[in-house]
């Protein structure tokens, strides 16, 4: 069985993070039917477990998902290598896309991986910074090797996982200030060719999931508080957008009213047994609105790349 601590790195190891939470994140990683995770201490494959991954040695090309589905350069894995002034810095000048990733065994059975930002580079042997131009990254030791089972519909045949130690160098991911990381390279085969192929994933950090909520006709809605956009001469307003969602889930103007504070006292929104939001004033008289927040609902992030084989 998958270890349900598998996609969050042995350095920053949360704590926290709810267990049913967790199993949605882990889904896909628990639907790969782990049997029997190895730690390695020495970075070697045993003699059966380097013949397995014999295919799948080579050299790959590919794309990081952050690199070609998203628009913003500061989404990437890699520093954006921009000068400020000649360059259009909107633009990632140096995306993860389209880049090739090699996968040896050597005569010790010990796997490594290097990353080429284009095949001249590799013919060359200049190995791709992955973290960007100075940051010393460096793909180091295989830390774990997970022998996976076929899924019951047999569309992806036998899967491996081997993950190596990262080291981000004077370059940092996400908000983590550890230098180490792990990095996951999955051997799989295309469900539809069965042609063989490798997946690379790396953590990125947990995103906060909780959410602020009232329980509303025995129901329990989202809460959402927002600053005012409104701008006027003076002072303008002051206080917080209160909105509670509806039935569907959104947010219409009816279910919103500003909470400001007043000389007579401040504006509080309730529910009220139409569905509507009510707004109680009051200068001595203290009123209160149960609301609530969820906590330990986190949900894990990581930068994913695809790679297919090169002919």
């Amino acid at each position: 069985m998958t270890k349900l601590s598998a996609a969050i790195p042995r350095s920053g190891r949360i704590g926290t993070v709810r267990l049913a939470r967790l199993l949605v994140v882990l889904l896909p990683l628990i639907g790969m039917a782990d049997a029997g995770a190895r730690s390695v201490s020495d970075g070697r494959l045993r003699a059966g477990e380097a013949k397995d991954t014999q295919p799948w040695v080579g050299l790959w090309q590919g794309s990081f998902r952050s690199a070609v589905e998203t628009p913003w350069p500061d989404d990437d894995l890699n520093l954006n290598p921009c000068i400020i002034g000649k360059q259009d810095c909107d633009v990632h000048q140096a995306p993860l896309a389209n880049i090739f990733i090699d996968l040896r065994i050597d005569e010790d059975r010990r796997p490594a991986i290097r990353f080429y930002y284009t095949r001249g580079d590799y013919d060359e042997g200049r190995p791709l910074d992955l973290l960007g131009i100075g940051c010393g990254s460096e793909v180091r030791e295989l830390l774990e090797f997970s022998k996976a089972n076929a899924r019951e519909d047999g569309s992806q045949g036998r899967q491996w996982r081997l993950t190596f130690r990262l080291n981000t160098g004077q370059c940092r991911i996400g908000s983590s200030q550890s230098r180490e990381r792990e990095l996951n390279l999955f051997l799989a085969q295309d469900p539809v060719s069965g042609s063989p192929v490798t997946h690379v994933e790396i953590f990125r950090g947990l995103t906060d999931s909780n959410y602020v909520y009232t329980m509303e006709d025995g129901q329990r809605r989202r809460v959402r508080i927002m600053s005012p956009s409104v701008r006027g001469t003076g002072r303008g307003f002051e206080g917080k957008y209160v909105c509670v969602e509806d039935a569907i889930g959104e947010y219409p103007a009816d279910r919103c009213t500003h909470v400001i504070r007043t000389r007579e006292g401040f504006a509080v929104p309730l529910p009220a047994g139409d569905g509507r939001v009510s707004v109680l004033f009051g200068a001595n008289t203290k009123y209160s609105i149960d609301l609530k927040r969820t906590t330990g609902e986190y949900d894990a992030e990581h930068y994913t790349a695809r790679f297919e084989r090169v002919l």
